[in-house]
């Protein structure tokens, strides 16, 4: 009996010593495989998913998509320099962020009905159409637009902290309870908060850069460091 009981034993302790080498040999093997692919795929693949979610998401929401497709461009070219793959993670993440943001621009639309009563309310008030180049969205009840001339110069202006610029000698209006008034008489008068002033600067400064040809750099420069703030 003793003879027998010993002859389980050792079978069970040569089984599990079996069955932990071969378990070792996975895991080496695993890591192994992942050691080996190299920094040339890690670029391919990061580049397939970037272009991919580009694709499932911009397609969907954009139809100007001039400013991704730059995006795109330089985001290929910045992970083809890239040595590490921590360097191309963070590429793509914030290619990644870039798209969410120009969608979250895409998706404000001011409805038919809306957009028809404040149309009215500016022909009546200005005896002008309407028109406007961008909608911001809703704020405390007040509608939120970017209107432009042909004005070929950049006006600065500085609001709740929030640093607004561009050309075509722009406005940013407002409208509700059937008026108009500019972002800084509405800020003036408590109309709207700080608050939404640092959200409509956000999506200006997007709209903004929808336009720009040149990098993001030279955009920062020309955007964020201003000299002469009116």
């Amino acid at each position: 009996m003793r003879k027998f009981l010993g002859l389980v034993l050792t079978g069970i302790l040569l089984f599990c010593t079996i069955f932990s080498i071969v378990g070792c040999g996975e895991e080496t093997g695993n890591s192994f495989q992942q050691e080996e692919i190299g920094i040339e795929e890690y670029r391919e693949k990061a580049t397939v998913e970037a272009k991919d979610y580009y694709a499932i998401q911009g397609e969907l929401y954009l139809p100007e998509k001039g400013l991704l497709e730059r995006e795109i461009s330089l985001y290929t070219l910045n992970v083809a320099k890239a040595n590490e793959k921590e360097e191309i993670d963070f590429l793509t993440k914030t290619l990644k962020g870039k798209i969410d943001s120009v969608i979250r621009l895409e998706k404000l639309v001011l409805g038919e009905t809306t957009q028809k009563e404040i149309a009215k309310d500016f022909n009546e008030q200005y005896n002008n159409p309407l028109y406007f180049d961008a909608y911001y969205g809703n704020y405390n009840g007040y509608e939120a637009f970017l209107r432009t001339s042909d004005t070929d110069r950049v006006k600065d202006v500085l609001l709740a902290g929030e640093i607004f610029r561009y050309g075509y000698e722009w406005e940013i209006i407002l409208w509700g309870d059937g008026g108009f008034l500019s972002i800084e008489e509405a800020y003036a008068k408590n109309l709207i908060k700080a608050e939404d002033v640092k959200v409509i600067a956000y999506y200006h400064a997007l709209f903004v850069k929808r336009d720009w040809q040149g990098t993001d750099s030279e955009f920062e420069n020309w955007y964020y460091n201003i000299d002469d703030i009116r």
